[in-house]
């Protein structure tokens, strides 16, 4: 094959032949690019190596630790590749981690725990029931936070998991709705109106009653102040709270402003109006440019 048709291929592509087994190949001219040996497969490529030898070879042979196979490894991956493949390197996170062995500090049995876990934070207990034991222990007097009981009584009692039942059971007996002007809460007005459990018989003066569901009335917030004569406070806190009730310019409908500058319900109708504001202005430069 003379030069100029090896120079032709180059630019176009074409049949080259084999430098170890003679066969003609095509290549295309990317391949073909700052190309001196052409091979036409794998084994003789690799016989080429040997035949002309390129750079000096500056990497190592390791040892897969998984499978035991010998593998190359280039210069520029010797300190971080350990695996030969990839699925050597997917068993190896499937391994069981290294565990230690503890004793339970609630029932003293012995029990294993992971090494990394017991690096971010303490393990005392075998399981939750251990762990809730020993919590039942530190309550009241045998807690190390005890300063002789300056939490009231009464706010004890507000804020425990009695209360809450009680009061959900009230409101839902009354349907939530006020049981003096028959105000109800629902999701639109749930800012203006707001529900508040009244007990019949005084919280303080009869303390059996205090969660006895016969004992409990639904009133709106306004109306609890009023019974109570605490008005003044009511009011001032309403009003932070009030929401004032708009017409949306882009669908028409009511809605309950929480600001001044509110004026419109959602930001698909913010959308809205925006479109057309620009056909309205489109529509403008139209009449201008006829007239």
């Amino acid at each position: 094959m003379s030069k100029y048709i090896k120079k032709i291929n180059r630019e176009r592509g074409g049949l080259y032949p084999c430098e170890i087994c003679g066969k003609f190949h095509y290549r295309t001219p990317i391949r073909t690019k700052n190309r001196k040996h052409f091979y036409c497969s794998r084994k003789c490529s690799i016989l080429g190596l040997v035949k002309y030898p390129a750079k000096p070879i500056r990497g190592i042979d390791k040892t897969c630790p998984i499978c035991g196979k010998a593998f190359y490894v280039c210069a520029g991956s010797i300190n971080t590749r350990k695996y030969c493949s990839r699925n050597c390197a997917n068993k190896s996170y499937e391994k069981p981690h290294s565990k230690t062995q503890l004793i339970c500090h609630e029932c003293g049995k012995p029990y294993e725990q992971y090494v990394s876990y017991l690096k971010i934070r303490k393990s005392k207990y075998c399981s939750v029931d251990c762990q809730n034991k020993a919590a039942s222990k530190r309550t009241g007097e045998l807690s190390h936070n005890w300063k002789g009981g300056l939490t009231d009584k009464k706010r004890c009692a507000r804020t425990s998991a009695e209360w809450r039942g009680w009061r959900k059971s009230v409101f839902e007996r009354d349907d939530y709705t006020c049981q003096i002007c028959g105000a109800k809460n629902s999701k639109i007005n749930k800012h203006i109106i707001k529900l508040h459990p009244h007990h019949l018989k005084s919280f303080k003066d009869y303390p059996e009653l205090r969660f006895n569901i016969d004992n409990g009335q639904t009133l709106c917030s306004t109306c609890h102040y009023e019974l109570h004569g605490n008005m003044n406070k009511g009011h001032i806190k309403i009003q932070k709270y009030i929401c004032k009730p708009k017409i949306c310019p882009a669908c028409n409908e009511i809605f309950l402003a929480k600001s001044e500058k509110h004026y419109i319900c959602s930001h698909k109708c913010h959308e809205r109006l925006h479109r057309k504001k620009i056909k309205d202005a489109k529509a403008r430069q139209k009449l201008l440019e006829t007239l």
